[in-house]
């Protein structure tokens, strides 16, 4: 089992035979010479999982897969923009929705739109290798009434101006129409 050791700006998880060191600016992986050589003889460390893109509704669960292999000399990370997520398998993030499962699979319960972006599964070693998963998050439409009300009366011949917008991912499309008849842009 890996020590594990917070900094103020930086964290180092370390076994018997390397030290991973992390902080917002760099990742360093250091491992000593006749392990690397063993590790080298059993077979390079990969990523079975690859690179890919996932969309979400907002409320589900995220699950990024990161499938390894050859990494018994090396330490596999999650990384998002600067922050580290996990480090081996230990959890850094401070966040309750995130855990490891299956190995160094990520999950994220009750995603929400602030979860889509980027997601790196790195495994440490000299030059480190990673994959990386873009996450989008679906949000249901939502129509934002700005006019108030729903009934207008204006005299004939005189100009209206009637209002709506809408939130969701994608971008809603608005149409109006009058009677079930669908309206220009515009009038």
């Amino acid at each position: 089992m890996p020590d594990v050791t917070f900094h103020d700006n930086f964290i180092t998880v370390s076994s018997h035979d390397h030290i991973f060191i992390a902080s917002h600016t760099a990742t360093l992986f250091l491992s000593l010479p006749d392990v690397h050589a063993h590790a080298m003889s059993k077979g390079e460390p990969m990523f079975i999982s690859r690179s890919e893109t996932f969309k979400f509704v907002a409320g589900e669960t995220i699950l990024l897969p990161c499938e390894v292999a050859n990494t018994d000399n090396y330490i596999v990370a999650w990384k998002r923009g600067i922050a580290i997520l996990s480090a081996g398998t230990v959890k850094v993030t401070p966040d309750p929705r995130v855990r490891l499962v299956n190995g160094f699979s990520l999950q994220i319960r009750d995603a929400v739109p602030q979860d889509g972006g980027d997601y790196i599964c790195q495994i440490a070693t000299l030059e480190p290798r990673e994959i990386t998963h873009t996450v989008e998050i679906l949000v249901p439409p939502k129509i934002n009434h700005i006019s108030s009300g729903g009934h207008l009366q204006v005299k004939k011949g005189a100009s209206v101006r009637i209002e709506c917008s809408a939130a969701g991912n994608p971008t809603p499309n608005i149409t109006w129409t009058r009677r079930n008849n669908i309206l220009p842009n515009g009038e």
